[in-house]
């Protein structure tokens, strides 16, 4: 319908973060808003779905010895456990753990 908001568009997105390191440790927070969405082209409000603020916490160490270095790192997305959706009546998941190893070997 003309001058109705499209489908799934937020009225309004913003983003943030936060990231704290050192030579050998690094640690952050990440932020993201997304405004509420109609899921119909007639922007009915009882299929609007709400706000949403997504918190992400991540914290790793550097690891550095001769030609080979590498990082540790720990995600968290989903700190708070909001329930949300993305698209109406398809939950997304909870908070979950991420690990992840990088080693990189450096030719001199």
């Amino acid at each position: 319908h003309e001058g109705n908001r499209l489908s799934y568009v937020p009225s309004n997105t913003a983003s943030a973060f936060l990231n704290i390191s050192s030579e050998n440790a690094f640690f952050g927070f990440t932020g993201n808003y997304t405004g509420s969405r109609f899921t119909g082209e007639d922007n009915n409000t009882l299929h609007k779905m709400p706000f949403s603020l997504m918190i992400n916490a991540y914290a790793g160490v550097r690891i550095r010895t001769g030609d080979v270095s590498g990082h540790l790192r720990l995600r968290i997305l989903n700190l708070a456990n909001k329930q949300y959706q993305v698209v109406r009546s398809y939950p997304m998941p909870g908070r979950s753990f991420h690990l992840s190893f990088m080693l990189e070997y450096n030719n001199p």
